[in-house]
């Protein structure tokens, strides 16, 4: 009986079965295809996790890195700033070296980061080894690491901690912002701030106490990187010379609202 359709049917009949045929074995190869495409990049992602683990967790230099950015972060921190600022101010051996260290450990988290984007690693995968390091770009403390990562080409840690590419600055509401404003004038008033502090000076510095209750402040913004050269000149911070200075420049996390500033502290 098959023999006996298969023989009355008409040459259109045999093309419409091979179309169907083709077709069937066009999705099956597909179908196969995708699944061996899967398959590398699984095969992929796991060699370059297993790869980033262990270099992260066993080199010499990840692990230097890892303790400049936890036990001596202070130290970085005040590093990190003046090359944000102050290029051209010659640092110590050791603080190239901590500087070297940092870079190394922005730069492993630029690829991380991109790789997870790119979906060559799933997140979950991305925080099984990484998510407390990570974690620590969104901590307040570390509103240095989120200000150089903006300033100096770490794109995807920018990105991922929420680093604007804009700079602020806070002063205490012991100034009159018109006053301030008339003698800097790559300044703008933004508004009001709080910050956790004590105002100290009459020019607009702060005493930073983390347990004080939080203060308003002037926030203001900066229209260039060169307004730093005549506000330090304005408030008294020689970065040169920062190690005897009386005044300070730091980068802080100001409570309301939630972004990095730069305040200048007195005595610290």
């Amino acid at each position: 009986m098959l023999v006996t359709i298969f023989v009355d049917w008409a040459p259109r009949d045999w093309s419409a079965l091979g179309q169907v045929l083709l077709g069937l074995g066009a999705v099956v190869g597909g179908g196969w295809g995708v699944f061996t495409y899967a398959r590398a990049r699984r095969d992929a992602a796991a060699h370059w996790l297993h790869s980033f683990f262990l270099t992260f967790y066993t080199d010499r230099n990840m692990i230097a890195a890892r303790k400049e950015l936890v036990f001596n972060y202070p130290d970085l921190a005040c590093i990190l700033e003046l090359r944000i600022t102050d290029r051209d101010v010659t640092l110590t051996p050791k603080e190239l070296e901590q500087l070297h260290l940092a870079d190394l450990l922005l730069n492993y988290f630029e690829e991380i980061i991109f790789l997870q984007e790119e979906r060559h690693l799933t997140t979950s995968e991305r925080d099984l080894f990484f998510a407390y390091w990570l974690g620590l770009l969104h901590k307040p403390e570390y509103a240095a690491v989120r200000r150089y990562a903006a300033r100096c080409g770490y794109e995807h840690v920018a990105s991922w901690s929420a680093a604007g590419e804009e700079e602020y600055l806070a002063i205490s509401t012991q100034v009159s912002v018109g006053r301030f404003l008339g003698e800097c004038a790559d300044v703008e008033f933004v508004g009001t701030c709080e910050i956790r502090g004590r105002p100290i000076g009459a020019n607009g510095t702060f005493l930073i106490d983390a347990s004080a209750p939080a203060i308003e402040a002037h926030l203001l913004r900066l229209r260039n990187g060169s307004s730093f050269r005549a506000l330090d000149a304005k408030m008294g911070f020689v970065a040169a010379a920062r190690s005897i200075n009386l005044t300070h420049r730091r980068c802080v996390r100001l409570d309301n609202p939630a972004l990095d500033a730069w305040i200048y502290l007195q005595g610290e």
